[in-house]
C-alpha cells in the first residue's frame, strides 16, 4: 500500500517541484534595467519551458506514460541545449534540472506498470 502510494504520488510532487524551481529561477528577469512590458516579455519568455511542464502534469494526472515520455525528452533536450552552447560544460545545472525530470520520468513510467496491472 506504501509502496504504491510512492510510486503514485512522487513523480507528480517532484515534477510540481521543478516547475516550481522553474518559475523562481526565471524571476532573475526582475533584476535587469528595462520597462515594464520588456520585463514581463522577458519573464514570460523564461517562463515557456516551465509553462509546458505544467500542461505536461496536467496531462499525465491521469495518464503516467504521457509523463514518462515527455519527462525524458525534456531532461534529454536540456542536456543536448547546453551541450552545444559555447559555455563550458555545466554539470550543475545538468543535475539540478534534467535528475529531476528523469526520476520523474521513472516514477510515471513505474506508475503507469502499477496502474496497468
Amino acid at each position: 500500500m506504501f509502496k504504491t502510494k510512492l510510486i503514485r504520488w512522487t513523480p507528480r510532487v517532484l515534477s510540481i517541484c521543478l516547475v516550481v524551481l522553474l518559475f523562481m529561477l526565471s524571476l532573475d528577469v526582475f533584476e535587469i534595467d528595462a520597462t515594464l512590458t520588456e520585463l514581463l516579455l522577458a519573464f514570460l519568455m523564461h517562463n515557456i519551458p516551465a509553462l509546458i511542464l505544467a500542461l505536461v502534469i496536467i496531462l499525465s494526472w491521469k495518464r503516467p506514460w504521457i509523463g514518462a515520455i515527455i519527462f525524458a525528452l525534456a531532461g534529454l533536450f536540456y542536456i543536448v541545449f547546453l551541450l552545444f552552447m559555447d559555455r563550458p560544460l555545466m554539470f550543475g545545472a545538468i543535475m539540478t534540472l534534467s535528475l529531476p525530470a528523469f526520476i520523474s520520468s521513472v516514477f510515471y513510467y513505474l506508475d503507469f506498470r502499477q496502474s496497468k496491472k
